[in-house]
């Protein structure tokens, strides 16, 4: 525990984080590495792999497995933060299953539908989809994190030390060395009245989840907090 952190986690928040994260992420990660490997539904070896990569590296997939690690911290980071998850249980499935869809799901069925139902497949029609397919993976990608701020509004009333406190452990190293190398969320520096300040992964991480998932105040709070020495401008 990093005693000059505020948003430091207590050993027993970050062990829990570990045990609830671990069994959980992991295998979907080597699901997603597995699905290169599997024939869907009759279609072509080759073309399942390009749509699976298509779909792992260009769509919002590795996102969301940080969604998940983030979301299974954030029971165990206090007692609030735990019976505010009871809350969240009612409607949060709901609201990023949509978004889940949308940047999932849809572009998948498009390609799908591209590629067409019939047995053999056309090799015309595979050659389009295959053609098609990072293109609209890519699209819907950007469709996902253009409507995120407004779907991240459900959890705006959401304790900001808690929230911010699930970002620590797994979500961490998740953010440092699987997806921020893929997709980084956060801008290495920002403002500060007495010049630039360089982010460490974990700060960058901590910015995208702060001005994301919390409101404007909660995000000048955090500034408050992380960065007591200096005064951050905040640029639009």
């Amino acid at each position: 525990m990093d005693l000059n952190d505020y948003f430091a986690s207590s050993t027993f928040s970050l062990v829990l984080s570990w045990l609830l994260v671990t069994p959980t992420v992991i295998p979907l990660l080597v699901g997603a590495a597995g699905s290169l490997f599997v024939k869907f539904d009759g279609l072509p070896r080759l073309f399942s792999i390009w749509v699976a990569l298509c779909l792992i590296f260009s769509g919002p997939f590795l996102y969301t497995l940080l969604q998940i690690t983030v979301g299974l911290s954030y029971p165990v980071q206090s007692i609030w933060s735990l019976l505010s998850t009871l809350l969240l249980s009612f409607y949060i499935p709901i609201v990023f299953g949509l978004l889940f869809a949308v940047g999932l799901g849809l572009p998948l069925l498009v390609v799908l539908v591209i590629a067409g139902g019939s047995r053999p497949f056309r090799t015309w029609r595979l050659t389009t989809a295959a053609i098609a397919a990072p293109l609209v993976i890519f699209l819907s990608s950007h469709v996902y994190f253009l409507v995120l701020p407004y779907f991240a509004y459900s959890t705006h009333w959401l304790k900001a030390a808690d929230l911010i406190a699930a970002t620590n452990g797994p979500s961490e190293y998740f953010y440092e060395y699987v997806l921020e190398p893929i997709l980084p969320l956060a801008e290495r520096e920002i403002g500060g009245t007495s010049g630039r300040i360089t982010l460490t992964s974990k700060e960058r991480l901590r910015m995208h989840v702060c001005h994301t998932y919390l409101s404007k105040e909660k995000f000048r709070f955090y500034l408050r907090k992380a960065y007591p020495n200096r005064t951050i401008v905040e640029s639009d």
